[in-house]
This record gives C-alpha cells, structure tokens and sequence, in this order.
C-alpha cells in the first residue's frame, strides 16, 4: 500500500525581494604610525532614490584595540569596520532586503565573506556584521571595487564634493566605544 502512496507535495512562497540595497563602504590609514584611521560609506537607495553618506575618524580607543596583538597596520580591520556601521546606521532601510556591498580590499571582502579571519579584531568585526545581517533578516553579499571605482574613496579621506555633487545627505554614524567588548558580549550571550 506505501508503494503506491505519491509523495506529498509541500508548496511553499519564497518572498524574492527585489529591491536591492547597495552601499560602497572605504577606509584609509595614514600618518607614520598609521594612526590616522578614517572611514566613510555611500548608500544608494532605490526604493526612494536617496543617496546618503557617512564619514569620522576610528576612535582612537579601537584603534588601539586593533594593535594590542602587535599589528602596525590596521587596514583590514578598518576596511571592515564601516560595512558594520553602514548596516547599523542603515538597518532601517535593509530589513529584510538583498544588500550588495562593494568593499576595495581583498582581505577585508573575503573575512565578509567567509564569515572568518585568523585575527582576532577582525573575527570581532565581522561577528558584529554577522549579527546586524541576522538582527535585520538582511542577505548580504560582498564584492570588490576597485579604489579608482570606488565612491566611498573620496568620503573615507574627508572629500565630500563628489557625493553632494550627487545630492547625497550626509547622516551621524555612531562608534562603538569598545568593537572586542561588543563583540565579547555577542559571544557571551550565545554561550548563555
């Protein structure tokens, strides 16, 4: 009698959201000590045709969080640091969205995509990223830029001209004052 049983069939609706959300996200390390850490991101907004941008210095307290494990140069984790305040200061416009990011360092792009890094500042970050993705139901995919393409590039170094040429808005970005307390505290609640 099983034999003769057809499966059952389960349909089910795949919501595809088609309204896909892009922002270019930048950092720069400068000075002799590269100290001088700063970062900006750019949003294209299709569902309302705005553009908005941000830019600030790393806080001199993360910075110095990054190089407790003896590192100099700080780039990757710089470069990761902007995609996880751009879906923070965003989050309301990317609930439940496809969101394209294009990042210009490879490092930084791939620790995204992977979800990992051998360092530990970096493996913070990108927990943070992960979990902005799952407090917003947000599908992030991750793909390079090259600097000379980038918009962010401009914002990252302070240079606003172009952005507002393009009649972009430029919105606060607030800093985590610890990124490793944060992301200890993620950690922590999962262990529970």
């Amino acid at each position: 009698m099983l034999a003769s049983v057809l499966p059952n069939l389960v349909l089910f609706t795949v919501l595809t959201l088609v309204l896909l959300f892009c922002f270019f996200t930048d950092a720069a390390c400068e000075g002799t000590d590269f100290d001088i850490v700063t970062f900006g991101a750019i949003l294209f907004d299709k569902t309302d045709a705005t553009i908005e941008y941000f830019h600030d210095h790393v806080s001199s307290s993360v910075v110095s969080e990054w190089k407790q494990s003896g590192i100099r140069q700080v780039i990757g984790q710089a470069e990761i640091y902007p995609v996880v305040l751009a879906k923070r200061v965003w989050g309301n416009k990317l609930l439940h969205r496809k969101l394209l990011v294009f990042v210009d360092n490879d490092s930084a792009r791939l620790g995204l995509v992977k979800a990992a890094s051998s360092s530990r500042p970096s493996r913070d970050l990108i927990l943070l990223s992960v979990c902005a993705d799952a407090d917003n139901n947000t599908l992030s995919w991750y793909a390079r830029v090259p600097s000379v393409s980038n918009p962010a590039d401009s914002v990252s170094r302070g240079d606003f001209a172009w952005a507002e040429e393009l009649g972009a808005v430029r919105v606060s970005c607030p800093q985590p004052s610890s990124v490793s307390a944060e992301a200890a505290s993620v950690r922590n609640s999962c262990v529970g």
